[in-house]
């Protein structure tokens, strides 16, 4: 009944404004501006996007492609050196029509790297075997072998594997609304 009440007052509403209405549960499709990367981003980072599809209102207007909109990043986290995995999650916040923002409530994409720590553990093995097997083969005592072997291999996860999460600049998402928006005049 509530949902009721709010739907009715919303078309009233619209109706004496002259306004649209973007519906609930409508598709963005939302290049992306500039690129998104999980080493430098920060949670409340705005980015900004153009729509890749028409989007048509409840009274038969068109937000058209290339309408700018802006998003904000609700969860960076880096992977750390060692231990941990990178996440970035992202939703748009803003459309731009006919040159106003409008507040928009969208669902959050979120990406979640590789955990960091696995994959040091299985690159530092890898490199201790190595090491004890050319530690034995020069003659020398193959648990030393395996210890520096080890140490190589945790440094070089660290740096070869950083499990950061990077989405390009051009890289299209889609995002669906969460709520109606009422836009124009």
């Amino acid at each position: 009944m509530k949902r009721l009440i709010i739907s009715f007052f919303l078309i009233f509403t619209v109706g004496l404004m002259g306004a649209s209405v973007l519906p609930q549960n409508t598709d963005l499709l939302v290049k992306l501006d500039t690129t998104l990367d999980s080493n430098s981003a920060y949670n409340g980072q705005i980015f900004t996007g153009t729509l890749q599809g028409g989007i048509t209102l409840e009274d038969g207007k068109v937000i058209p492609v290339g309408t700018k909109v802006f998003g904000r990043i609700i969860d960076a986290k880096s992977a750390g050196n060692i231990s941990g995995s990178s996440k970035l999650a992202l939703t748009i916040t803003e459309i731009q029509v006919d040159g106003f923002n409008y507040g928009i409530n969208t669902t959050a994409i979120g990406f979640e790297g590789a955990n960091q720590a696995a994959s040091t553990v299985k690159t530092a093995g890898k490199t201790a075997a190595v090491g004890g097997l050319l530690s034995k083969a020069t003659g020398s005592s193959g648990s030393k072998g395996l210890k520096v072997g080890g140490a190589v291999g945790a440094g070089m996860g660290a740096l070869t594997n950083t499990g950061a999460i990077a989405i390009r600049a051009g890289e299209i998402l889609q995002f669906r609304t969460t709520t109606s928006v009422v836009v124009g005049k």
